[in-house]
């Protein structure tokens, strides 16, 4: 799941995937896909076409278990396979779309595929110490802000996690979305492209919980953390 801020220009369209595409995976993985621009009609509704991982002789249909919507040309769906996949097994993932929707691909044009390895993960990830709070960034790009607060992580798990941030009292009632953390840090907001969130320059508050790719998950120590606009505050 790749930042976009820095895109002298952006897509039309645009999929990013959880766990990456190409790498291994536990047997009870589960899937996290995010559409941009005009992907998110698709994402939105990933459910009415019959996603399936197909491999090792197995179609395994998908189940929506989560959708949400960023503030700025995003939309986030969260798939569980129907059972366990084989272990050792390669698995492609395949979308029902018309003529006229954007396919779910890598941006070769290729179907994303994962390789289970032959574990399964129960471990929920762990905090080594409670997030830190730093200053956040705004910069002008040319087709709009970045307007992200920055927090600091310390995560222990046997692959990747991403960080469930739920934003309470920015525009609204309370929000939630999956996203990660890149060396060492939470990017909450949004970029010149996209994003989960926007942010007011009012009082808001922040709370993360650690998700692996099994979907395990730790809420982070500490409790919530307060800012005003991009600023961390006591």
């Amino acid at each position: 799941m790749l930042p976009v801020a820095a895109w002298a220009d952006c897509a039309d369209s645009s999929w990013s995937f959880f766990p990456p595409a190409g790498t291994a995976v536990p047997i009870n993985t589960r899937l996290v896909i995010d559409g941009y621009g005009d992907a998110q009609a698709v994402a939105g509704k990933l459910g009415e076409h019959h996603p399936i991982l197909e491999g090792g002789g197995q179609s395994i249909p998908l189940e929506v278990k989560e959708v949400n919507v960023g503030q700025k040309s995003i939309t986030q769906v969260v798939l569980v396979p129907e059972h366990r996949l084989k272990p050792k097994t390669r698995y492609v993932l395949k979308v029902t779309t018309t003529g006229d929707e954007p396919a779910v691909t890598l941006r070769d044009g290729m179907k994303p595929a994962w390789t289970t390895s032959d574990t399964i993960d129960l471990d929920a990830p762990s905090f080594k110490a409670p997030p830190l709070a730093l200053a956040g960034i705004e910069k002008q790009f040319g087709c709009g802000p970045q307007i992200e607060a920055l927090v600091a992580v310390q995560i222990e798990d046997t692959g990747p996690v991403l960080l469930l941030a739920t934003v309470t009292g920015s525009l609204g009632q309370p929000r939630r979305y999956l996203v990660p953390a890149r060396d060492g840090q939470v990017h909450v907001g949004h970029g010149m492209c996209l994003g989960a969130f926007r942010l007011d320059e009012g009082r808001w508050s922040l709370e993360l919980t650690a998700v692996d790719a099994a979907g395990n998950q730790t809420p982070a120590p500490g409790g919530p953390m307060r800012f005003k606009g991009i600023s961390p505050t006591p």
